[in-house]
């Protein structure tokens, strides 16, 4: 008799999973805010398997789930997916131009956005300069891409007034993105990998982007967030004490003062006899210095990454499963690209040391 043999087969992800792995991610900024506006969250769509079943499962989450919230905002606000054109191939125009019409065919509540690199003015060439550039030359094409990349989405979530962006980094990244880093020779800190939530990384430069906006919003005339009650608040709040004062004991304290015989015994205890003299217990107490205040501010755009705990056979599973289609850049599987490229090659096709 022989033995059945069970080989494995990756799961889509489901659609339980995926909310409970974006209600991980995604808490509350504002716990203490009494009102917020839901504001729309964006996504950045690669059109490879990954962003597009983030794509797919945020289409999902919308329709089966509408009162759910994203951080503060929510899910029920008209998403926008980001695609990024690097220009760093003659086909990715066309590539970014056609994951845009597979953004818009899967899913009618989506808003699709084209943010398109230009290499030349980023880094400040001239005309002259600019007609015979090639990033592709540069030793550091993929740093600079990436940090493109990010400042793109960051002004643009800024113009949006779009706080929460959602990437599609799984695990299979953060396996790389150590790897990596321990190449580098990155110490204990580098070594934790992403984040699953994090403040908008290359854009420390722009206003509203990242850790500011806060004060805009708050002088807004309908701001986003409020910590204040609103003037309808206001009148039910007077209305409701008014309703529960006793008249007859507020008109008795009002005869009595507010020294009672426990506060005259104090007032006694804390200060010595004669007129004008200093409490006992500040006697010796030498004064404070006055102390500026630290001007701070807060909000910006925040990165989610709610699918680091999903490999990507399961996020290719998901697409296969719900016929989402995708593009494959040819260009992730050629080691000799990027050192991504050649760390995904190593530790895919080679079995790694255990120490």
């Amino acid at each position: 008799m022989s033995v059945p043999v069970f080989h494995h087969v990756p799961k889509p992800i489901s659609f339980v999973e995926f909310s409970e792995a974006v209600r991980a991610t995604c808490p509350p900024r504002f716990p203490h805010a009494l009102y917020t506006v839901p504001r729309r969250v964006a996504l950045a769509v690669s059109g490879g398997a990954d962003s597009m079943a983030l794509a797919f499962l945020f289409s999902r989450l919308r329709t089966l789930d509408q009162g759910m919230k994203v951080a503060d905002n929510s899910i029920v606000a008209k998403p926008t997916a980001f695609v990024v054109d690097h220009r760093l191939r003659p086909t990715s125009t066309k590539e970014a131009n056609r994951t845009i019409d597979l953004i818009q065919s899967l899913s009618k509540f989506m808003k699709a956005e084209l943010l398109t690199i230009h290499w030349a003015r980023e880094l400040g060439l001239t005309n002259t300069a600019a007609r015979h550039f090639d990033p592709n030359a540069l030793p550091n094409v993929e740093t600079l891409a990436r940090r493109l990349r990010y400042r793109r989405l960051g002004m643009a979530c800024a113009a949006f007034d779009i706080a929460s962006l959602f990437t599609a980094h799984h695990q299979d990244d953060q396996y790389e993105t150590v790897l990596m880093r321990l190449l580098n020779g990155h110490r204990a800190r580098g070594l934790r990998g992403m984040a699953p939530a994090a403040n908008i990384p290359e854009c420390f430069d722009i206003h509203g982007a990242y850790e500011s906006g806060f004060v805009d919003d708050q002088l807004r005339p309908q701001p986003y967030i409020r910590f204040h009650p609103r003037k309808k608040d206001w009148r039910l709040i007077r209305r409701d004490m008014r309703r529960d004062l006793d008249k007859a004991a507020y008109a008795a304290e009002l005869r009595r003062g507010l020294q009672t015989e426990l506060d005259i015994a104090y007032i006694h205890q804390q200060y010595a006899d004669g007129a004008g003299s200093r409490p006992l217990s500040r006697r010796h107490a030498p004064p404070l210095p006055p102390l500026p205040p630290i001007q701070t501010e807060d909000a910006g755009v925040v990165v989610y990454r709610p699918l680091l705990a999903f490999p990507k056979d399961r996020l290719i599973a998901t697409c296969e499963a719900n016929n989402v289609p995708w593009i494959e850049d040819p260009t992730n599987k050629d080691p000799t690209m990027t050192m991504r490229n050649r760390v995904r090659y190593m530790w895919k096709g080679h079995d790694l040391p255990a120490r």
